[in-house]
């Protein structure tokens, strides 16, 4: 299975290491790296610990036939383009579902983080498998793939709590030594999905491609002229979007509203500046928009937790 799984990573990801069914990968960028620990729980089954800190994400190489993957996000966000020309976003907590044949044209991480897991199946080898070795086990992938799937479609979701329960379980357990623990927990996690209810989930909303590039347009404009003091209702106007549609989009590609992103880019610039000690705190607060270094020094420490003196001097 560790060579499918490989094909759907695509050529930039390099093997690190092997030992029984546990194989890591490693994927490098101009802007940062990646790590994926891949345990081989089944024929057909792997089970991916993700561990990200770069804007960049690895692009499927190809199309794969009968390939599912189970993501879910502990910390971070992930951006998904499919080639229908639509974008989803995953934030901390959240369900994806999706068939490999439904390839996407682009993924990154907006945050230049991610962490979470994911499952990779085989569902033909996988079915196989499971009907000869575990009678007992009832579940029908192909049946799983038509709930949550039809026509191929990527279902995500905010994860019910028992599913959330799963994963929290599975983040604390030990990879090197719980391989037996860990196929456990991925087989209830497939018997929870088949069972889930058909009344209707928290779903997450999907956004065309002109949204996406207006918002990050926003966004660009927003970290660029930290200086200046810049209505949301004005670029919405500006870029012709609605400030409904501006504020929701910003949210689900970001994590938060325009506003808190701005205040915490902001503040992290300015921790960035106060390495500089030619600059006084009065000067970097000018640059990030503060006129006033009091509330500048109650936000700084607000958000990182001490003032900018003692950032500085730390």
């Amino acid at each position: 299975m560790v060579s499918r799984t490989k094909q759907a990573f695509g050529p930039e990801v390099s093997m690190e290491s092997q030992s029984g069914i546990r194989t890591v990968y490693h994927v490098g960028y101009e802007d940062g790296e990646g790590t994926m620990t891949v345990l081989s729980l089944f024929p057909g089954v792997d089970l991916i610990l993700n561990d990200f800190s770069t804007f960049h994400c690895f692009q499927s190489a190809s199309p794969q036939p009968g390939m599912m993957e189970i993501n879910h996000c502990r910390r971070g966000r992930f951006e998904c383009e499919f080639r229908r020309g639509t974008y989803a976003y995953m934030g901390e907590g959240d369900l994806a579902v999706n068939m490999l044949e439904n390839a996407a044209s682009g993924n990154c991480f907006p945050l230049k983080m991610y962490q979470g897991v994911s499952v990779f199946m085989d569902l033909w080898v996988a079915e196989k498998y499971f009907e000869a070795q575990l009678s007992g086990f009832q579940i029908h992938l192909d049946g799983l793939r038509e709930k949550l799937c039809p026509e191929n479609r990527c279902f995500v979701l905010k994860s019910p709590e028992r599913i959330q329960w799963i994963f929290d379980e599975i983040y604390r357990a030990d990879w090197e030594i719980q391989a037996g623990y860990l196929r456990l927990k991925t087989l209830e996690l497939l018997s929870l999905l088949a069972d889930l209810p058909s009344s209707p989930y928290e779903t997450v909303p999907y956004y065309d491609a002109n949204q996406v590039r207006k918002v990050k347009h926003i966004r660009d404009h927003l970290t660029r002229s930290l200086e200046k003091n810049i209505t949301l209702a004005q670029l919405a106007r500006e870029h012709k979007i609605s400030l409904t549609g501006l504020k929701n989009c910003f949210k689900s590609i970001y994590g938060k509203g325009a506003s808190a992103y701005r205040r915490e880019y902001r503040i992290q610039t300015a921790a960035e500046l106060l390495r500089d000690r030619a600059l006084t705190v009065a000067e970097i607060a000018g640059r990030v928009g503060y006129e006033n270094p009091s509330k500048f020094s109650s936000a700084f420490k607000e958000i990182m937790g001490m003032s900018p003196s003692e950032y500085r001097n730390k």
